[in-house]
């Protein structure tokens, strides 16, 4: 069994804290995700990351991947702890821009524009099927006036079998 002096060792000067930091930030559930959202072994980060492993230090490719996936993440932070562990959106996506997209001032006209688009293709995408709805609604409301009949006549046909006995 680990001693607590092993535990110290996980500080805020280390590596293995700061990512732990940003994955926490980030609302990753395990380092097993974290690993996978990057696209590394499990293994490269259990060794960066347990107060237990190896604590080893990311390799240079580890930090692209983390930076290409997350690009909030303060790269020089994760690795000096200078600064803040997510850079502010507005860094990260400059104003009107979203994966440089850009979509003029935002929010703006051109959002407007984008979503009145969006909303007449979808429309158009989904007119058929909508109007297949409709035909197949009107068949079933068809098919419970004749069987409303049908019951009627059922119940007839019961009343007048009860005068016969």
């Amino acid at each position: 069994m680990k001693n607590t002096s092993d535990l110290e060792k996980f500080t805020e000067c280390s590596v293995s804290y700061r990512l732990k930091v940003i994955q926490e930030k980030l609302k990753i559930r395990s380092v097993a995700a974290f690993a996978n959202e990057i696209g590394v072994d499990t293994s490269v980060l259990n060794n960066i990351m347990s107060p237990y492993g190896r604590k080893g230090k990311p390799s240079f490719d580890t930090l692209q991947k983390i930076a290409a996936r997350y690009p909030r993440v303060n790269i020089d932070w994760l690795v000096t702890g200078k600064g803040e562990p997510l850079r502010p959106f507005s860094a990260v996506y400059p104003a009107g821009t979203v994966d440089g997209a850009n979509l003029g001032s935002f929010p703006g006209e051109n959002l407007k524009d984008l979503t009145a688009a969006t909303t007449e293709a979808v429309t158009a995408e989904l007119e058929p099927a909508v109007n297949e709805l409709k035909s197949m609604l009107k068949v079933c409301q068809l098919e419970k006036e004749n069987l409303e009949k049908i019951l009627t006549l059922k119940d007839e046909l019961i009343g007048v079998l009860k005068q016969q006995k």
